[in-house]
């Protein structure tokens, strides 16, 4: 009898989202990497369905970005689940209007020496597309990121390397991403 196990699944998803034939036969995928809070450092994969799109994302950042190899276990990482809705403007290279409101849900969890923090956002952002061809394109947005709920395993505040305190009811929601059009 074959056992099937859930992580058998990643290899098989992966090959069907990132197949060059898949993503030149719809031009639905985007994928995109940047930056923002809170989903730091970023890659996300969005299906598009006419002004509207749905996606996830996983997100990294260090304590020392100049020390890759740093061996102190201090870093962050974020996982989202998101959906845009295009409204209003007109586009040279796209039929997608420029201008969005995004809705998201997020985790993220930051490790220190003697800490752990986790929280759960939900996230609401209004921006903008700019794009520089029929494939690539900037967009940059802001609002809020409202907190669903909080965990400090160690009930200490976070270091001043990231100096956003994750048990505030409301941070700031900014992010700036570069995407693609498969």
């Amino acid at each position: 009898m074959i056992k099937f196990n859930k992580t058998s699944l990643i290899p098989i998803i992966a090959l069907l989202l990132f197949n060059n034939s898949i993503l030149r036969s719809q031009e639905k995928i985007n994928l995109s990497a940047g930056f923002g809070i809170p989903e730091l450092m970023n890659v996300g994969v969005l299906y598009q369905l006419k002004q509207v799109q749905i996606g996830v994302g996983g997100g990294f950042m260090m304590h020392n970005m100049s020390n890759y190899y740093s061996n102190n276990n201090e870093n962050a990482f974020s996982v989202s689940g998101e959906i845009y809705y295009h409204f209003a403007g007109k586009n040279k290279y796209a039929i997608r209007k420029p201008w969005y409101v995004k809705a998201g849900l997020n985790f993220i969890r930051f490790n220190e020496v003697n800490q752990s923090q986790n929280a759960n956002y939900l996230n609401f952002r209004i921006g903008h597309d700019f794009n520089v061809s029929e494939k690539v394109g900037i967009d940059i947005g802001a609002g809020a990121a409202y907190q669903l709920n909080y965990k400090s395993f160690d009930n200490q505040l976070l270091g001043d390397w990231f100096n956003i305190n994750l048990n505030s009811a409301v941070v700031p929601s900014i992010g700036m991403r570069l995407f693609l059009r498969s």
